[in-house]
């Protein structure tokens, strides 16, 4: 402690000899010449520390009271929508099955000779025979014939045959006479018709197989 004391002065005194103004070098004084009084030591005071009041760690403070909650809000009963009606379906109308178009008949068997007469309708008195012969190719055929008349006696035909439906023309030069009529088996018949040159003559015709 006294050392203390001793480095004290000595730091003092020449904080107060370097603020002087004077300019001659003042005497620096050694530790010889130096006289120190002896120094009682004063006793420290002690401070008392002031109680520290300390809460305990992790204790919460006591949070304040809520307010205990309302009653709980009665759900209102939202009103069941009532269920609507699913559309009846209309059933489908079943389709009604169409026939099959039945395939056409075969065509009737007309190759070969045929022998015939016909009658006029237009000129009473007038009637005749004819013969004809047929080469078939598919539905249509093709032949010649010979008929007893003025103005046609020899010619060729040309026509069809669809099922027992028959058509065909006979051609001499310039006339022509046509035949329609049904085939049933080995008879035929029907109508036919004479242009301008045969004085436009309609009638009656049928035909057996020769």
């Amino acid at each position: 402690m006294r050392t203390c004391l001793r480095i004290i002065v000595l730091a003092l005194t020449a904080l107060t000899l370097s603020a002087c103004s004077c300019n001659a070098p003042l005497p620096t004084p050694t530790a010889s010449s130096l006289t120190f009084a002896p120094v009682s030591p004063t006793p420290l005071a002690t401070s008392t520390p002031s109680p520290t009041i300390t809460s305990p760690i992790g204790t919460p403070s006591p949070e304040p009271a809520t307010p205990a909650a309302s009653a709980s809000a009665t759900p209102t009963a939202q009103p069941s929508a009532e269920p609507s009606a699913s559309p009846t379906r209309a059933p489908s109308p079943t389709p009604t099955a169409q026939p099959s178009p039945s395939s056409s008949p075969p065509s009737a068997q007309v190759a070969g000779p045929w022998r015939g007469t016909w009658r006029s309708v237009k000129f009473a008195s007038t009637s005749g025979t004819f013969h004809v012969t047929f080469q078939v190719d598919g539905s249509s055929f093709s032949g010649t014939v010979s008929v007893s008349a003025q103005c046609v006696s020899n010619g060729t035909v040309s026509g069809s045959v669809v099922g027992k439906q028959i058509k065909f023309g006979a051609v001499e030069g310039n006339e022509l006479v046509t035949f329609d009529g049904t085939v049933n088996g080995n008879t035929m018949g029907g109508t036919y018709h004479t242009g301008k040159g045969c004085g436009t003559d309609n009638g009656t015709w049928s035909a057996s197989r020769a």
